[in-house]
């Protein structure tokens, strides 16, 4: 395990708090910036944002060494992918999801977004997909029981 791993994994096991600025409502009472967690997403989380990753087209242009170009043409899916982790969970994600989506887009500064985004992509990345892949395929599922005898006649 590499140690770009180990950190991502320790982080996410604590979570990464992430500060954008209150909506109205919060600063009516007060609160002037709010600590949004991102904490280790579950594998639906992952491929509902792996499914938004691929739909936008983010994984071809992501090589671009201009970040203002990235932001540009792929802002809006990359602030979804942080909403859908953030939010963590299936119906969070359908009811408050576009809305935390839009909010983080206007209130979320640029380098925390893209810190979000490569922790995910660390996390989520495929080695952890093919250390699966290698367990499934060791688990042969359809040999037969060795405590099973046959009966003859």
């Amino acid at each position: 395990m590499t140690a770009e791993l180990q950190a991502a994994k320790a982080l996410l096991d604590e979570g990464i708090k992430v500060p954008v600025t209150a909506p109205l409502f919060f600063k009516m009472f007060g609160k002037q910036k709010l600590n949004l967690v991102v904490k280790q997403p579950y594998l639906g989380t992952l491929y509902r944002i792996s499914k938004i990753y691929l739909a936008s087209g983010l994984a071809e242009d992501q090589e671009t060494k201009d970040a203002e170009l990235l932001f540009l043409n792929h802002g809006k899916a990359m602030s979804r992918i942080a909403a859908m982790a953030i939010l963590n969970g299936y119906w969070k994600g359908k009811f408050l999801g576009g809305l935390l989506s839009w909010w983080l887009f206007e209130n979320m500064p640029a380098l925390y977004l893209q810190t979000i985004m490569q922790v995910l992509k660390v996390v989520s990345g495929r080695e952890a997909f093919t250390n699966t892949i290698k367990l499934v395929g060791e688990m042969i599922m359809t040999t037969p029981n060795l405590s099973q005898q046959t009966q003859g006649s």
